[in-house]
């Protein structure tokens, strides 16, 4: 079956123009990674959801909770409710106003 959706470089666009973590910077507003941070899925009483990157430019997290573990765009499909190419195109039209100066990079 031959796909008429979109290439799989989609997620290439927005990282050619800013990192992973700037847009988890934008989003959750992170400062840096790794880092620690309450779980936006259930009520916490201390962070148990960590971000890291293992090679310097994709950013995952892992959910000590639950034990989920994923992408940064996995995350932010959970936490929105979308599905992947709904996700990509979120990012991409907010990338504008994503502000790299302000962050630190991995």
């Amino acid at each position: 079956m031959i796909s008429s959706g979109r290439p799989s470089s989609c997620k290439k666009m927005f990282t050619d123009k800013v990192s992973e973590a700037d847009v988890l910077g934008y989003y959750l507003g992170i400062s840096s990674i790794p880092c620690l941070i309450i779980s936006p899925f259930r009520q916490d009483s201390k962070p148990s959801l960590a971000f890291y990157s293992p090679n310097g430019k994709e950013v995952n997290y892992i959910d000590f909770g639950s034990k989920e573990r994923g992408s940064m765009i996995s995350f932010l499909m959970k936490l929105w409710g979308l599905d992947y190419n709904s996700t990509i195109d979120k990012i991409m039209k907010e990338a504008k106003k994503l502000k790299t100066e302000d962050l630190k990079q991995i």
